[in-house]
């Protein structure tokens, strides 16, 4: 008795779980729910925490069910880039690979993991296809980001990065919230510093800085502090990001 208890408060959680909605696993049944369940384990990490550590073999799979992970690589020189941003619903940890990390992921704020054991997940996938599949799809999906961001970074100038980013980080907030994308005005929250965006961006923290007042000269954003921007015109700030008129 006591185990379903358990499992019924898991699983209620879960409701609440973006990742439920969006993530890896929607569409499972109550059932497949319970028994992810019976796998994993939560864990809380501060700000500034490590995940996995680059150079490492990790264990662990998980899922993000609050905050914000940063994936970063670092050359032989000390050069770090950060390659790429994680928030709820995304996973982190790869799957069926041998070897060690080629990134280090740490929580940019503070952060709850589902965590489950690689080698366990694994088994678990191999029996089930649909949930395989849906990993399938996520994978495609974030490969498609990735080229994306291949020609933002190769291509576009600094207005039309920053912009990018911007709209790029409002569509995973409201991802995580199952809230429509903005169409007029939103309040997006940045868990990145201007430095770390424009080690994101490939820019210096400078034309960060400039380009943020750009934007808000042009009616785009305003700069409610310096981790929350208000949206005030998402369709100019899209007109932007694809062709920049600042």
């Amino acid at each position: 008795m006591a185990t379903v208890s358990v499992v019924s408060k898991l699983t209620a959680r879960c409701e609440m779980c973006p990742s439920r909605s969006s993530g890896v696993c929607c569409g499972l049944s109550d059932g497949e729910l319970e028994h992810l369940c019976g796998l994993m384990r939560h864990r809380r990490l501060q700000a500034g925490e490590q995940v996995i550590h680059q150079d490492d073999v990790s264990d662990v799979f998980a899922i993000i069910i609050s905050g914000t992970v940063k994936l970063t690589r670092v050359l032989p020189d000390g050069r770090e880039q950060i390659v790429g941003l994680l928030g709820p619903a995304d996973c982190l940890g790869d799957l069926f690979l041998e070897g060690a990390s080629h990134n280090t992921a740490e929580c940019v704020t503070n952060t709850v993991l589902c965590c489950f054991p690689r080698d366990r997940f694994e088994t678990y996938l191999r029996d089930h296809q649909d949930l395989e599949r849906r990993l399938l799809t996520l994978a495609m999906r974030d490969l498609d980001e990735a080229r994306d961001w291949l020609v933002t970074l190769g291509r576009k100038n600094a207005s039309e990065k920053v912009a990018t980013f911007l709209l790029w980080l409002l569509e995973k907030q409201q991802t995580a919230k199952a809230s429509p994308f903005a169409a007029s005005a939103a309040t997006l929250e940045l868990p990145l510093s201007r430095q770390e965006i424009g080690d994101f961006l490939g820019l210096t923290v400078e034309t960060v800085s400039r380009q943020m007042t750009k934007l808000r000269a042009a009616g785009a954003i305003r700069l409610n502090t310096n981790h929350q921007i208000a949206i005030d015109d998402v369709d100019k700030l899209r007109r932007i990001a694809e062709q920049s008129s600042v």
